[in-house]
């Protein structure tokens, strides 16, 4: 009868043991899932992190060809106006394309490539590795100057360039720049305005001339700085919201080497025979 009794208690013992331990395992196991659908999860979204990551630079890749930007982001598709019309060297295109991107963010503008240039002074000769040094009057003081006031200035729509104000500009190149004169008034006594009606008319004009340069950023950030000139006129120009319309013509100065005529218009109409 004690041996059945203590049998019957070992027997107990080993069923309340094997029990304990299949909840253990069972707990385990419920652990051990609970672990691999975490897992899992962690697995699914970062997947759809990376997808979405990948989806997002594809879109602003994508929107980036669309707008067609160059190495500092302007936008080619707005700013480059002039690039598909066949009377234009690529340099005077350039120079259109110069002014827009100015006119269009004067702040970033003046930021990139004005700001750094009154450190590059030697008293009042600006000194660059791109070209001979260039003597100035007011030194890095017109440079500091430009870049507050472009600080200050607000976006304008591009320029876009007229065969009519072309012609006009080219005028003045070949007949000057066979002399050794300068400034706004013809060989034959013609202002801007004189040769700009030769081919349409217009509402509002303007002209600015360089003389020296033979790169297009150097040729309108000149003219922006406007170093020796007390009302910065040649700015004004440039970023007058009134003008829409433009044309350049580069070429030849006997003098200066290189000289380079830009019309500003508002409302130029070509005249019907050109």
């Amino acid at each position: 009868m004690k041996k059945t009794a203590l049998t019957l208690i070992l027997i107990s013992a080993c069923f309340a043991l094997t029990g304990e331990v299949n909840k253990q395992v069972e707990e385990i196991g419920n652990a051990v899932l609970d672990k691999l659908d975490q897992a899992k999860k962690d697995i699914i979204d970062g997947y759809n992190d990376i997808s979405e990551k990948i989806t997002e630079n594809a879109k602003s890749q994508d929107s980036a060809d669309k707008k067609n930007l160059d190495k500092d982001g302007w936008d080619l598709n707005l700013l480059d106006t002039a690039r598909n019309v066949d009377y234009l060297s690529d340099l005077e295109k350039d120079i259109i394309l110069e002014q827009n991107k100015a006119r269009y963010d004067p702040a970033k503008y003046s930021e990139l490539y004005i700001k750094k240039r009154a450190d590059n002074f030697i008293g009042n000769n600006y000194v660059s590795f791109k070209q001979l040094p260039v003597k100035t009057v007011e030194g890095p003081a017109a440079v500091t100057e430009c870049y507050i006031q472009m600080q200050k200035m607000k976006s304008l729509p591009p320029l876009k360039p007229e065969k009519g104000l072309y012609l006009a500009a080219l005028e003045h190149v070949y007949t000057q720049g066979a002399t050794k004169e300068t400034g706004h008034t013809g060989v034959n006594g013609e202002s801007p305005f004189d040769r700009i009606k030769k081919h349409g008319t217009y509402k509002q004009a303007a002209e600015n001339i360089s003389y020296g340069f033979s790169n297009a950023r150097e040729i309108v950030i000149s003219l922006l700085i406007d170093d020796n000139v007390p009302d910065r006129s040649h700015r004004k120009i440039i970023m007058n919201k009134n003008y829409n319309q433009t044309a350049v013509s580069f070429g030849s100065h006997k003098e200066y080497k290189n000289m380079a005529v830009i019309l500003y218009c508002n409302g130029f109409k070509e005249n019907q025979n050109h």
